[in-house]
């Protein structure tokens, strides 16, 4: 079985070089627990493996598969591993050893293994895999470790665990089914998804199996104080048979606008599963209990489209994520959606249409995921004209100002004519839009408001003023004139002439960002691809930082080559800033419509000799301040127009994303002209079985 991803109407998709047929699946090594695992977690080991303090680079090395399940004989368990050797990443990582319950197992190097997704569709990943069996007579909970041993004896090990892997008798403690039209039964049958939720919970099991078997909409909530959330030790999966939306008939207060069932650990299994988030502001997972749920197959979407307003405005103020805490995603389909992944742990196989903001933000593992139309400037980073307005007094001089940050907390409007001011403060939070919808609201005499209307009608009330609404389906707090992005301005005069006000949010299409006080270490970002996009696809520049062992490797994104509006594509970059970076690898990414700049201007970005700049096809490579030479920057095919960056090597200009791929724009990254004819050693090892015969191969992404 095979699916396009992104869906039938998005033609074809193949954006690597190097054939699949070159691959084959390697054998899987098995691993067993040590005769000393009793069934309880831990107890199989003599010495724990640790994670030590980090010193210098270490390996980047993230789980593909989600921890926590359940297995009656063997779970195929795999992880990415990369570290620098030297100016390459082939034959960086030693060895991979997989530690459960005392037992060892080394796996020397990644190999390409089938995986069949919640949805019975094939896919082939790259890891080192282990699989993990049961021993016969003992079951329980056990606990796995990884490390990552480098090749260069210079960086240190990195070990990642425990993760709870549960080998057991049987997969689940109880299955029951949703069916409304059949008798509730307690323990066999209940009418909702989220009564059933409340026995596996009452009933302190660690594995239920729950099937809707009738189609179903259901607000998922329930009424619990998180001092009381439950989670199991694996999962409590919910799959169907039939279509069953999740989804709040209207939106109410945020408390009130959350999914929140009081179990953590749930499993969502299956395309059969909607999330329609129009009217939801997130799915919750309780913070007292180490339980991230899993999404597995099925989908989010917003029913109301990309450019639904949120309060008036976009949801990512408020919130930006979709679901709390740190989830685990595969193969999940996103639609009309801003910041579908953020603060994800592992980002598989996904696919996302007409998202916005950000995909995946402060993500820890963010691979094999296929994006078409990530784009913000379409329903939000536009200029919409709001309102206009005026002064025909009798004063000589008057002008109107607005201060704030886009969509502040609080920003203020100030009308002066003559030797008068009038403040008016607008803003985002709850409170002040339940002031704003109340029928005692005047505007003339509150001081302070939420719409578009409320400024209009306290300049209307102010002598000689004059204001009209054009839109007031937009908060007034994204207020602007038109060009400033959302920002405010200085004092203009509006002395017998009408000054027209926009409103514009300037939220941004990011594929990955280390957002501000987020992720700082081991994350790995690969083998990604996205077309019509509008934004950054990489942006590393936390503040305060670091950013550390961040292994940016084979992705591939066309961005809209716009050349008016906000999103000037030989503008919107590709970053690294704002924070010490150690051991960050750029390699083998084709970015034909996106520059990479090294952002030196900031002081505070200190990169140390482990980064590395190679083998990419990117419109340029720039240094935005003074070169530093701890960057090591190689073999790079940068367009025609160009000149090489400072202390590069290798580099290759020449030819533009119209004749350096087949078809760029459309998502066909495979290399022609230019890029075709420029070969160099390939640093990263994609395909054992075949890249052992490759001495050069040409730059940019390699995976087909």
């Amino acid at each position: 079985m095979s699916r396009n991803p992104i869906g039938a109407s998005s033609g074809r998709y193949r954006p690597q070089s190097i054939s699949s047929t070159h691959r084959k699946e390697a054998t899987v090594a098995t691993l067993f627990p040590s005769p000393g695992w009793t069934g309880v977690a831990g107890s199989g080991f003599g010495t724990v493996p640790t994670d030590p303090v980090r010193t210098t680079a270490k390996p980047a090395l993230r789980l593909i598969v989600p921890p926590n399940q359940r297995f009656t004989d063997g779970l195929r368990v795999g992880v990415l591993a990369f570290a620098l050797d030297g100016e390459t990443l082939v034959g960086g990582i030693d060895r991979v050893r997989f530690h459960f319950e005392g037992a060892t197992r080394d796996v020397l190097a990644p190999t390409y293994n089938r995986v069949t997704d919640a949805n019975g569709v094939t896919r082939l990943y790259l890891a080192y895999w282990v699989t993990l069996r049961k021993p016969d007579g003992v079951e329980g909970n056990a606990n796995l470790f990884v490390e990552a041993i480098p090749a260069d004896a210079m960086l240190q090990r990195r070990v990642i665990g425990p993760y709870r892997f549960s080998p057991r008798s049987t997969l689940f403690d109880a299955q029951v089914t949703v069916s409304p039209s059949q008798p509730e039964q307690a323990g066999r049958n209940y009418h909702t998804v989220g009564a059933a939720i409340s026995f596996h919970r009452s009933a302190g099991h660690d594995a239920t199996l729950i099937t809707v078997t009738e189609a179903l909409t259901e607000d998922l909530s329930a009424t619990m104080s998180s001092s009381t959330a439950y989670a199991g030790e694996n999962y409590c999966t919910v799959t169907a048979t039939a279509p069953v939306t999740f989804a709040k008939p209207a939106l109410g207060s945020l408390p009130a606008a959350q999914f929140r069932p009081g179990v953590n650990r749930l499993h969502f299994k299956g395309e059969n599963i909607i999330f329609d988030m129009r009217h939801v502001s997130a799915i919750w997972s309780e913070t007292n209990v180490d339980g991230e749920h899993w999404f597995d197959g099925c989908r989010f979407i917003n029913s109301a489209g990309r450019g639904a307003l949120w309060r008036a405005g976009s949801r990512t103020r408020d919130l930006g994520f979709l679901v709390r805490g740190s989830p685990w995603y595969t193969e999940v389909a996103f639609a009309d959606l801003p910041d579908c992944c953020n603060l994800a742990n592992l980002v598989r196989g996904c696919s996302a249409t007409r998202a916005f903001n950000d995909f995946a933000g402060d993500a820890r593992c963010v691979v094999y995921n296929r994006i078409d139309d990530l784009d913000s400037t379409v329903d939000w980073l536009k200029d919409q004209p709001a309102m206009q307005v005026t002064y025909t007094g009798t004063q000589t001089t008057a002008t109107f100002a607005l201060t704030g940050g886009n969509e502040a907390t609080s920003r203020t409007f100030t009308a002066k004519w003559g030797s008068n001011t009038a403040n008016f403060v607008v803003g985002i939070t709850e409170a002040r839009q339940a002031i704003a919808d109340a029928a005692t609201y005047n505007a003339a005499t509150a001081g302070e408001g939420y719409y578009i209307r409320n400024v209009v009608d306290w300049l209307n009330s102010l002598p000689g003023w004059s204001a009209t609404v054009l839109d007031n389906s937009r908060r007034a707090a994204a207020a602007s004139l038109a060009g400033l992005k959302g920002t405010g301005f200085t004092a203009r005069n509006v002395k017998n002439t009408m000054l027209p006000i926009v409103t514009c949010f300037d939220l941004h299409g990011d594929f990955y960002q280390q957002r501000f006080n987020g992720l700082t270490e081991n994350c790995i970002i690969a083998f990604n691809r996205g077309r019509a996009m509008r934004g950054q696809n990489i942006f590393l520049s936390s503040t305060p930082g670091p950013c550390l062992d961040f292994i940016v490797l084979d992705n591939a994104f066309a961005n809209v080559p716009e050349t008016t509006g906000y999103a000037l594509y030989t503008s919107v970059s590709s970053q690294c800033d704002r924070s010490v970076h150690s051991h960050v690898v750029f390699a083998h990414n084709s970015f034909p419509t996106q520059l990479l700049r090294l952002r030196t201007d900031n002081p505070a970005y200190q990169p140390d000799r482990y980064c590395l700049v190679a083998n990419n096809a990117m419109l340029n490579i720039l240094w935005q301040g003074a070169a530093d030479t701890d960057v090591k920057i190689r073999n790079n095919v940068i367009d025609a127009g160009y000149t090489a960056p400072a202390g590069s090597t290798g580099t290759v200009i020449g030819g533009s994303y119209l004749t350096k791929f087949a078809n760029a724009l459309g998502g066909d990254f495979r290399p022609a002209g230019q890029l075709a004819a420029t070969a160099a050693a390939p640093i990263a090892r994609l395909d054992p079985d075949y890249q052992a015969l490759v001495l050069s191969a040409p730059v940019g992404a390699l995976q087909d």
